[in-house]
């Protein structure tokens, strides 16, 4: 090997580096590329193969930040040239030849340069033909996993349901292309088993449980609380209790989950009861998010989103009695010049209702998307002008100017939320 190269090894990742270029890669505990840093840009990789690209440009004194699907062949090139790299570092440890490569590690490892061996073992098996097989098994597992809140990225998805039950609202293409499907307890009970021997060892890099899809959350509670029951004797979930020791709770069960989380949509929630939820809260369910997009009454009917202002505010309400956190999800540039001022007027007055507090998270998230949605269309016969960039940065900062009137010390965190960043 010409150049040199550092690993940083981990029991369940390992992040390899090199002095040519300055490429970076990191695996996950099963050898999978999850990602890197090639050529000054990000690169995430999702369990489907599709590699997304990520960088930041200055234009007219402004940061903006670039996305970039790889094509197939483009994907293939970068895969080639990652794997020469690594099959390069493998054969020169193998052989003894590593003065030129060093092994770090922050954790206790008894034998770094074994383990580095035996990592890149891993990764050197992980070929085309290993890649393909595996993409193969994700999918017979999961149907596509098409969104997560931002502080889920690294979450173990569990689909107890498939699709939206409601599927209508007009700016929504998420579950278009599925019907609702809820697993009986014996289905769901197999796809637990399913994805922890798809995960592996790299399941300790999941953080949270994500129980999906769109509203899983929406079955009644006989039905619920019996899966709860099952995610919860199927994984260690850290304790949230004051007379729990956790450091020497988590030093026994060394892979853990930090609670539940799952999205809810207004009506559903609207049939639970604060109890309801204080119960779910005891089986560890931490957040559920909302879509509530926005405190306009006109404009959530504009976009065919069910219920009103006040029953997400009583919904938000109920689940915070329940001792369960939110997290709400309100839309950047939603009916456009037409609603700009009323979207941001009682978008603020709806949260300043809601019972957020520390913990709570309130998300805001750009309105993309396919210009073949309904919205647009709607938009585009109403003449309904879009936002511009610096309207959609006007627009986002004086909603989080509104919100800071929650005050600092119990206040909410407010993040905005771009949905073109996620990848699974």
């Amino acid at each position: 090997m010409k150049e040199s190269a550092l690993i940083n090894l981990k029991k369940y990742s390992i992040c390899i580096s090199f002095t040519c270029n300055n490429p970076i890669y990191y695996f996950d505990g099963e050898g999978r590329l999850m990602g890197g840093f090639v050529d000054q840009r990000n690169f995430r990789r999702s369990f489907t193969d599709q590699l997304r690209q990520q960088w930041s440009l200055t234009k007219n004194g402004e940061r903006i930040r670039c996305y970039h699907v790889l094509s197939q062949n483009e994907r293939e090139a970068f895969f080639e040239q990652m794997f020469q790299m690594v099959v390069s570092i493998y054969q020169d440890l193998f052989k003894g030849e590593d003065e030129k490569i060093q092994i770090t590690t922050t954790e206790t490892i008894k034998s770094p340069r074994v383990m580095a061996i035996n990592w890149l073992e891993k990764i050197v098996a992980f070929d085309k033909v290993a890649r393909e097989k595996d993409i193969a098994a994700f999918k017979s597992i999961y149907r596509p996993v098409s969104i997560l809140p931002p502080d889920q990225y690294l979450s173990l998805v569990l689909q107890l349901t498939e699709g939206c039950a409601y599927n209508r609202c007009t700016f929504c293409d998420f579950y278009k292309d599925r019907q609702f499907v809820i697993k009986s307890e014996a289905e769901f009970r197999d796809h637990i088993a399913a994805v922890k021997t798809f995960f592996g060892r790299s399941i300790k890099l999941r953080k949270s449980i994500f129980l999906a899809d769109a509203n899983a959350l929406a079955m009644p509670m006989d039905q619920l609380l019996p899966m709860f029951k099952r995610i919860n004797l199927a994984f260690n979930i850290a304790p949230d209790r004051s007379n729990i020791n956790l450091p020497v709770w988590r030093e026994k069960h060394p892979i853990y989950f930090n609670g539940i989380y799952s999205f809810i949509d207004t009506f559903s929630a609207s049939q639970k009861s604060d109890t309801d939820f204080a119960l779910l809260r005891q089986w560890n369910l931490k957040r559920v998010y909302i879509g509530v997009e926005t405190g306009n009454v006109e404009l959530l009917h504009f976009l065919r989103k069910p219920g009103t202002p006040e029953l997400m505010r009583e919904t938000v309400n109920t689940i915070k009695a329940g001792g369960v956190q939110v997290g709400i999800i309100l839309l950047i540039g939603v009916g456009g010049k037409a609603y700009f001022d009323q979207h941001i007027q009682d978008t603020i007055q709806l949260v300043d209702k809601m019972n957020l507090s520390k913990g709570d998270l309130i998300y805001l998230s750009e309105l993309v998307g396919n210009l073949n949605l309904e919205y647009f269309q709607n938009t585009a016969k109403a003449n309904i002008e879009p936002l511009t960039p610096t309207q959609m940065k006007s627009q986002t900062q004086a909603l989080k100017t509104g919100f800071q009137s929650l005050g600092e010390k119990n206040a909410p965190q407010v993040s905005t939320y771009n949905i073109r960043e996620f990848i699974y």
